[in-house]
């Protein structure tokens, strides 16, 4: 799993080949992300012979990440392309990083104050 922070939001990635978008669930709860999900396996038709080698992998899966601050709960997205689970999560508004302009003063401040 990737995850990426942005100046108003966090793109999670998480490679999922071979695996059902019903097979996938995505949760939030607070700041932790859960993917959980199932690769299953294919059935072996009876009587057509043996398997010899395998070296995919198949089973459950389960990845949690506890995100530095506050997202949009109402403004996840989840997709799958092409083998790869890409969720995006919206910092909510008091997160994200705002640029202020700061009065400069020609004196030391407090000097002159006793």
């Amino acid at each position: 799993m990737d995850v990426f922070e942005e100046a108003d939001r966090f793109v999670v990635k998480a490679e999922v080949p071979g695996c059902s978008v019903s097979d996938i669930e995505v949760t939030l709860s607070g700041q932790e992300l859960t993917l959980r999900g199932e690769k299953r396996a294919e059935e072996e038709p009876a009587g057509k012979g043996r398997r010899l080698r395998s070296e995919r992998r198949f089973g459950k899966f389960l990845r949690t990440v506890e995100l530095p601050c506050a997202v949009q709960e109402d403004e996840v997205l989840a997709a799958v392309r092409n083998g790869v689970l890409r969720v995006v999560l919206q910092k909510k508004e008091e997160a994200r990083p705002k640029s202020v302009r700061l009065r400069v003063e020609d004196e030391e401040p407090g000097a002159g104050t006793a």
